[in-house]
């Protein structure tokens, strides 16, 4: 066993036997150490003219005996018996009867996919079928399903909605417009960009960008046209496009 000393500033392993052995580890603390010898082909000197002929490698700090020392005598464990039950099922959401409108349709090889709203939930919806041929704005009763993210899928068409909860368009671009009356007008504060209302079967209504399509409070009770509006890079909100003259 070799102890590691400060020898005027520089790290030396020290035994009785060998003597000195440099130390080429500046992070070691001083302290004792089982080290491998090697003979150094040039001796090195160190300060005051003391020289080193061999060099440490591989050290390993000795391990301290752990002294223990018993004190009060800790009160008897309970002991608890520990058994694995059934796991706890996630909340299983069943099949609902709902209503939706259908926003848009793209064609694909395993079905026209049908992007829907439904009404009832105030979400986004998919319908995928190679059974039926449904319109952008056309309404009707199915089954659906939610899911984690909380949109929902439709299982199930069921038959068309009539009438109509409320009218609307298509515009020459392709888009989809509803028109719905708004009320509960809320004006832009904090981290709500912009002023807001709420509308039968769609939910929450933002105002448009332009100055014709901004809310105030006389707005309550007016009917209005809106649009899917993109916002950031995946989320989607209702947008009023036109105030109408009541």
């Amino acid at each position: 066993m070799s102890k590691l000393n400060l020898v005027y500033g520089t790290l030396v392993f020290q035994n009785k036997l060998f003597g000195d052995s440099i130390c080429h580890d500046s992070n070691l603390p001083q302290g004792d150490y089982k080290i491998r010898l090697n003979l150094l082909e040039t001796p090195i000197t160190i300060k005051a003219g003391r020289v080193v002929h061999f060099e440490a490698s591989s050290p390993e700090p000795k391990i301290q005996k752990v002294i223990t020392g018993a004190g009060f005598a800790a009160p008897p464990a309970e002991i608890k018996v520990f058994g694995e039950g059934f796991a706890q099922a996630g909340k299983r959401e069943e099949p609902v009867k709902n209503r939706a409108v259908v926003l848009s349709k793209v064609d694909k090889p395993i079905g026209t996919h049908y992007y829907l709203w439904n009404l009832d939930s105030k979400t986004e919806g998919l319908f995928v079928s190679n059974a039926h041929s449904l319109e952008p704005g056309h309404f009707f009763t199915g089954i659906f399903k939610k899911k984690p993210d909380g949109k929902c899928t439709c299982l199930k068409y069921e038959k068309p909605l009539e009438p109509a909860p409320f009218t609307g368009g298509i515009r020459p671009n392709g888009k989809i417009y509803f028109t719905v009356k708004i009320d509960k007008y809320e004006p832009a504060k904090g981290n709500m960009k912009y002023a807001h209302a709420m509308a039968k079967y769609i939910g929450e209504v933002l105002e448009g960008e332009t100055e014709a399509t901004k809310l105030n409070k006389e707005c309550n009770g007016k009917m209005v046209n809106i649009q899917r509006r993109g916002i950031g890079q995946k989320d989607f909100v209702w947008a009023i496009t036109e105030i109408l003259d009541n």
